[in-house]
């Protein structure tokens, strides 16, 4: 198996922050993630986080995600949600807990971004 390397990319599209992540999403990468999303809440726009190029996510990246919508609620800002579409391993992660109900859903048009694409 060959391990995907982690990066993240942030971007504006169509009047929102978009936190584009690709790679496995795990403990390792998880605080990377979790970082950049509480620091981008601070900003005015709404904010996506693009799971579609994560090819593996175990809890810690699933907490990373959690900690961050949680943060946005509490600000009475729900302007926070998880950009799609879900690759099968990724999804189950969210199913399984339950969050695929709770958290907030986009499905985000186009291809999904890789590291080959930066801005």
């Amino acid at each position: 198996m060959i391990e995907e390397r982690f990066e993240l990319a942030l971007s504006t599209e169509a009047g929102r922050s978009v936190v584009h992540v690709h790679g496995e999403l795990d403990v390792s990468t998880a605080p990377m993630l979790g970082a950049a999303l509480l620091a981008m809440l601070d900003q005015p726009e709404a904010l996506v986080v693009d799971v579609r190029s994560v090819t593996f996510m175990d809890s810690s990246g699933l907490k990373a995600i959690t900690d961050a919508w949680q943060a946005a609620e509490r600000r009475d800002e729900p302007r926070f949600s998880v950009g799609g579409p879900l690759r099968p391993p990724v999804r189950r992660v969210f199913d399984v807990t339950g969050l695929g109900n709770a958290i907030p859903y986009t499905e985000l048009p186009g291809e999904a971004w890789r590291p080959e694409q930066r801005n």
